[in-house]
């Protein structure tokens, strides 16, 4: 292609990746793993139209201390039930088992569920007083992609059973929706999709993630 921005005609357009394996188990990949299933998510929540309701909302459902040695299930069902009571119609939930304390900067044992989701939360003070659960609405979400992606960051993982589950209106026998399409990459220069390539014996990728163009058997940081 012509050469862009001053750059020599004839340069190849490359993006650099970390090889990933996409784990929510693995202790160095699990940024990604939150971040993909964050993206999926929020394609769910948006999918949803209520007509009630704008935006969705972030609430946190504290299981109460008699609870605690209950089994996970059935805790789940407890905690969606009573994020009905509260006034919620539907969303995901993601459990999170600790709690994290500043001054100690040590985790306690404090189940708890976040819900994504829509509904109006409405007497939680009295649904504390009949049922122990503390219900906290932290409000409407300047970006739920971002919150998704930290509350996963640090959920509680365990093998065989999802990290995201879904209930109510946006439950799987409730709600349809398509799927979401792959994110897709263009070269700036040609305008063509990439795709990936094999690199010739003794050209090495350069150490760093990001983008280059490669001129000549040189990768060249596309920055400067």
């Amino acid at each position: 292609p012509a050469g862009v921005d001053g750059r020599p005609p004839g340069v190849h357009y490359v993006q650099v990746y970390r090889r990933c394996c996409g784990r929510a188990e693995c202790p160095t990949c699990y940024e990604v793993w939150a971040s993909k299933e964050a993206k999926r998510a929020e394609h769910r929540i948006r999918a949803y139209k209520p007509v009630r309701y704008r935006s969705p909302v972030h609430v946190a459902v504290s299981v109460p201390s008699r609870l605690y040695g209950l089994e996970f299930v059935k805790l789940r069902v407890k905690a969606r039930q009573i994020a009905r009571k509260a006034g919620l119609v539907g969303g995901c939930s993601i459990f999170h088992p600790f709690r994290f304390d500043v001054e100690s900067k040590a985790s306690y044992w404090s189940p708890h569920f976040h819900i994504l989701g829509y509904g109006w939360v409405v007497g939680t003070d009295r649904l504390y007083e009949d049922t122990g659960w503390v219900v906290r609405n932290k409000g409407v979400r300047r970006s739920v992609k971002a919150t998704l992606s930290y509350l996963l960051s640090h959920a509680g993982v365990h093998k065989g059973r999802h990290t995201v589950t879904w209930w109510g209106a946006l439950s799987y026998n409730k709600l349809s929706v398509a799927p979401l399409e792959p994110e897709r990459h263009f070269c700036p220069m040609c305008g063509l999709e990439l795709r990936p390539f094999l690199l010739a014996e003794g050209l090495d990728p350069p150490d760093q993630v990001g983008t280059y163009y490669l001129d000549d058997g040189r990768f060249v940081s596309w920055d400067l």
